[in-house]
């Protein structure tokens, strides 16, 4: 067994100041990379090198110059890992050109996704293929692959070229998303809490992620059956860590969407409260530590605020219809005049222009004055009823 604190740990994804800000927080820790195509101020911050996605072939040269010290490639022994949706071909160059162990590198596709589904015996939207989505009184969506936060998402009647072969899946009207967020330690599926979604329409793209809430409270029916996907999930594929199960709910109906097995953006509301990094435990999971060997690592809430977090798309109306021709000249000490209380994250440097209808900025809060703070607080996960993963349910179990 290697010592992982030895590593330089890459992170790559579309956004990654989340992740590197607990990383850059952690015990015990090592060199921080980052990959991602922002490039905000505060993930320079809280990285110590930063490259844009599109710049593998300089992240190439950096680590095999020995991160400007001479040491040699494989001495450095770098490990990464992906924590947000990006194209699977980026990963896979991460992989192939440097040969560097790549960690939660891909989530389950659709086919994986149905039958992990019919495993745990819980209920998904209608999916058909797109040329016979055709019902007059149904809406149906697509998503393009290697997509995240929505971005990607499309109702089918603005989708051009949409081929027979593309699935499409029925969009479920005045649904609320939530979202999951389950941790596997090599020996028990447990939960940690779950979250609502925020969307937000911009133009032709109904469902961009514009931040989460939570915890919050879900019917007991709920979580034992996003513990049931979750159990089968770890069944099949053996992940170690943290990963994301999406849903939408309306009234006492939900159904579920996809699993994220990698970070996600709600987590970052999680770690304020464990007051740990999620990416930091995949990563020693991964090098064979189990949690009774990983540093100062306590499964445990050390604080019971309900959080908030928003993304922010300048230069939309409310309905998010139309969008302004105007970039827009990023100013902090405006954002942050612009909301009192809350932190800022995920900004570029001053007078960096932001096209109209793409992610601006981000505000996070921790609250205990909501009125939903004393019911939406969760239990630690070392009290919550471990699920073996051995015992995942059948379609038609309880």
């Amino acid at each position: 067994m290697f010592d992982a604190a030895d590593r330089p740990v890459i992170l790559i994804g579309a956004s990654v100041r989340a992740a590197a800000t607990g990383v850059a927080a952690a015990p015990n820790r090592t060199l921080l990379i980052g990959i991602d195509q922002f490039g905000d101020a505060d993930t320079h911050q809280a990285c110590d090198h930063l490259f844009h996605i599109e710049e593998l072939g300089a992240l190439a040269d950096f680590l095999h110059a020995g991160l400007g010290a001479g040491t040699p490639l494989e001495m450095l022994r770098p490990v990464a890992i992906r924590v947000g949706g990006i194209a699977a071909e980026i990963v896979e160059s991460l992989k192939t050109t440097l040969a560097i162990p790549c960690i939660h590198d891909q989530d389950p596709d659709a086919d994986q996704f149905r039958k992990l589904a019919a495993i745990a015996g819980v209920r998904t939207p209608e999916r058909c293929l797109a040329a016979t989505s055709t019902h007059a009184k149904s809406t149906y969506l697509i998503k393009q692959a290697g997509t995240s936060g929505g971005m990607g998402v499309r109702r089918l009647p603005n989708v051009a070229g949409a081929g027979a072969r593309h699935e499409a899946m029925l969009e479920i009207e005045n649904a609320e998303p939530l979202g999951g967020v389950f941790h596997h330690d090599g020996h028990q599926v447990r939960c940690a809490g779950f979250f609502r979604s925020r969307v937000q329409a911009i133009g032709d793209r109904p469902f961009c992620y514009a931040g989460s809430a939570g915890p919050m409270d879900v019917s007991e029916t709920l979580r034992r059956d996003a513990t049931r996907l979750a159990s089968a999930f770890i069944d099949q594929t053996g992940h170690l860590g943290c990963f994301n199960v999406d849903l939408l709910r309306r009234g006492q109906d939900h159904w579920f969407l996809e699993i994220n097995a990698r970070y996600s953006a709600s987590m970052e509301l999680l770690e304020h409260q464990y007051q740990f990094s999620w990416v930091r435990d995949a990563i020693w999971l991964a090098c064979g530590y189990r949690n009774d060997a990983v540093p100062a690592m306590v499964f445990k809430p050390q604080s019971t605020h309900y959080g908030e977090k928003r993304i922010h798309y300048p230069g939309i109306d409310v309905s998010g219809a139309d969008i302004t021709s105007t970039d827009v000249a990023f100013d902090l000490a405006r954002v942050r005049a612009q909301h009192p209380g809350w932190a800022i994250a995920d900004y570029p440097s001053d007078g960096t222009p932001i096209a109209a209808g793409t992610p601006g900025w981000t505000t996070l809060r921790l609250s205990a004055d909501t009125p939903a703070a004393a019911s939406n607080t969760v239990p630690a996960l070392s009290d919550t009823t471990p699920v073996a993963s051995d015992t995942a349910p059948g379609a038609n179990g309880d």
